[in-house]
């Protein structure tokens, strides 16, 4: 009977212990997915670049390599994407996305590009062209004036100086999709279907068809409308097009594809297509302002006899009420300038009125009867550098009710 009583203890304890070791498992495994949660969480936030903190290198290899931060010491590198895999006679070239950490003490863009070249990590250093603010950065627009001071019931004039498409060469960047090649002594090709690339964020892929067509500028566009019967074929030149979701994520879609696939083994080459859209005949223009506490007015410009747009206006800004605000110009729907504008009240007599004392005291200045005053220059209605009859007469208007 007490040996009895002494089994069941041990096979209790016994339960006991395989519980424990059960229960640990479990945390063990639920600590894992949480691992890969937090590691997933952090690889989508690694994937915000930018034109500030990001830049594109072409480095050449003899074997294939999957590259890290690591190999890019004392960079600030916190990722490495791969834009583009293409075979060489002697190797391997790639086009690779560095990402860096811009809020290290002494970052510097330059400074880092010019040490990968002199070092000969990177044969070239471009600027990142798949980041969503290229276009903005690159161009410049320069308006007549960065500050403007503004009467309540007066004017100042707005125009665009200057504009700097050179850098850009009048083009916009535009992709859409992916062409790759696979090996096919790795991939078997013959059991390809519809999903066999979905794991990349290619969402249609076809055997690459050889069809261009010569455009006015010289460009050529590869076909990308495929019957659906070759929709995940195999291709007799191993080469595919992959279509990505381009309309709802834009080119990191594209550069989300390329990198998956240059991790797969067995893909031989893998690049993005870039259509160099010139932009150059269809420029856009368009003004605004961030309040209401000013009106803007357009004017003048150059008008494009093909599309009927106008460019280089010339605004009128004005002052409804006190306060800041910025009246902005954006050209080709991404190059942006702006101009900080000051709204006040025009008081010569320094009352906390703009009324027709204040008019009076500003025609005893233009006929030198009046001393000036600063609160008596600033009563410049119409922005010309001049306090005369002219300003009055706005003065007047405005306390009339009229503007």
């Amino acid at each position: 009977m007490k040996k009895g009583n002494t089994y069941e203890k041990e096979r209790s304890d016994s339960m006991r212990n395989v519980n424990k070791l059960l229960s640990l498992l479990l945390a063990m495994l639920m600590l894992c997915q949480g691992i890969v949660l937090v590691s997933a969480e952090e690889r989508t936030e690694a994937l915000e670049w930018t034109y500030d903190n990001s830049m594109l290198i072409k480095i050449n290899t003899e074997e294939a390599k999957i590259f890290t931060p690591e190999d890019f010491p004392d960079t600030n590198c916190t990722e490495v994407l791969t834009t583009e895999k293409l075979p060489t006679e002697t190797g391997y070239s790639y086009e690779l996305m560095l990402i860096f950490d811009t809020a290290a003490e002494g970052f510097d863009w330059q400074a880092i590009a010019d040490g990968l070249l002199e070092r000969g990590i990177a044969v070239e250093v471009e600027r990142n062209i798949y980041a969503e603010d290229y276009n903005s950065k690159i161009c410049k627009v320069t308006l007549t004036h960065n500050d403007l001071l503004v009467p309540i019931g007066g004017t100042a004039s707005l125009g665009i100086e200057s504009v700097d498409f050179a850098e850009f060469d009048y083009s916009v960047y535009d992709t859409k999709a992916v062409l790759f090649t696979v090996d096919p002594d790795i991939i078997d090709e013959t059991a390809f279907t519809a999903e066999s690339f979905s794991e990349t964020g290619i969402v249609e892929f076809y055997p690459q068809i050889e069809w261009t067509q010569e455009l006015g500028w010289g460009d050529e566009l590869i076909l990308i409308n495929r019957p659906e019967e070759y929709l995940g074929k195999a291709s007799d030149s191993h080469s595919y097009y992959g279509a990505v979701d381009w309309y709802g994520l834009g080119d990191k879609a594209c550069v989300t594809a390329i990198n998956a696939l240059t991790e797969m083994e067995g893909i031989l080459s893998a690049t993005i297509i870039i259509y160099d859209r010139k932009e150059g005949l269809c420029d856009t223009e368009i003004w605004g302002t961030k309040t209401d506490i000013v009106s803007v007015s357009l004017s003048g410009g150059t008008q494009d006899p093909n599309n009927g747009n106008v460019i280089n206006q010339n605004a009128e800004i004005k002052g409804k009420a006190e306060g800041v605000t910025e009246v902005y110009v954006t050209r080709r729907n991404a190059v942006t300038a702006s101009c900080n504008v000051t709204v006040y009240l025009a008081d010569a007599n320094n009352d906390g009125e703009c009324d027709s004392l204040d008019a009076a005291l500003v025609l005893k200045y233009d006929a030198e009867m009046a001393e000036a005053t600063e609160e008596l220059l600033l009563c410049d209605m119409n922005s010309d550098g001049i306090v005369n009859s002219l300003d009055a007469a706005f003065i007047l208007r405005y306390d009339a009710e009229l503007e």
